[in-house]
């Protein structure tokens, strides 16, 4: 295998390579009790605004926050990753837009791409009132305009793994969305 570097030695076992793997398998997951509350209260908003449907919280393998479901016929009609911002949307605009992991990014797509459903992202910021938000479509034709680049949460966190390629989603793919008040 010319093309691994050749300080790298193959896993003997299945057992080896399940080791070598769990490297990040116990990372934190940076879900907070607040980050609950903030995801009830679009659920609240959301669900108070659009009465045939209901949102179920999704465990976290399916990478989206909430399964968007028609409650006359059970069926799942879209999906939603939610996310609550600290800071205003002005602030978004000075950083050229809204970072996001390379990787949950990619994986939103290929969840939209495999079930052909609408599948969204919406971001309450800080200074908003509470029932509104920023959303903005996930799907193939969302890449475009997108850029990649580094982040490091490192010192945010205090956690020097916490850095990863992440997207940088233009503040003028997002759209204002406001839900009836509760």
């Amino acid at each position: 295998m010319s093309w691994l570097p050749k300080s790298y030695e193959p896993p003997k076992t299945f057992e080896n390579a399940q080791k070598e793997m769990q490297f990040r398998s116990d990372r934190p997951k940076y879900e907070s009790d607040i980050d609950r509350h903030n995801e009830q209260l679009f659920k609240e908003h959301f669900e108070a605004t659009c009465p045939t449907f209901e949102l179920q919280k999704l465990p976290i393998k399916y990478v989206y926050d909430f399964g968007v479901f028609h409650k006359p016929t059970g069926l799942l009609h879209s999906l939603i990753e939610y996310k609550h911002r600290k800071y205003d949307f002005s602030t978004l605009q000075k950083w050229g837009g809204m970072k996001l992991s390379l990787w949950k990014w990619a994986e939103m797509i290929e969840w939209q791409k495999k079930l052909k459903i609408k599948c969204s992202m919406f971001v309450h910021m800080g200074n908003s009132p509470d029932n509104t938000f920023y959303q903005t479509d996930v799907n193939q034709d969302s890449l475009k305009g997108l850029s990649v680049l580094w982040w490091d949460n490192s010192k945010m966190r205090n956690d020097k793994l916490d850095s990863e390629p992440c997207v940088l989603i233009p503040c003028q793919n997002f759209k204002l969305v406001n839900f009836n008040t509760i």
